[in-house]
């Protein structure tokens, strides 16, 4: 079954990318722009069952450092 993380973004950012971590490795998975207002939504559907983590991470610019979100786990059954 498809899933779905959104949530709103601040300041000027204008993109964004989903990271998942699994097996000791971190890789990004999906990107996409960020709405006029600020949101953002990714679409994922896990290939294997178990407790997976995500996070977003914006990437900085002249005025902003990049910055990650803190983990989400979807518990796939």
């Amino acid at each position: 079954m498809p899933q779905s993380l959104e949530c709103a973004a601040g300041n000027n950012l204008t993109s964004s990318a989903l990271q998942q971590y699994g097996n000791r490795v971190r890789k990004s998975i999906a990107s996409v722009k960020l709405a006029s207002n600020g949101r953002y939504a990714f679409g994922i559907k896990p290939a294997a069952r178990g407790t997976i983590a995500y996070r977003v991470w914006f990437p900085g610019d002249a005025d902003h450092a990049a910055v990650y979100t803190p983990n989400k786990f979807l518990t796939i059954r």
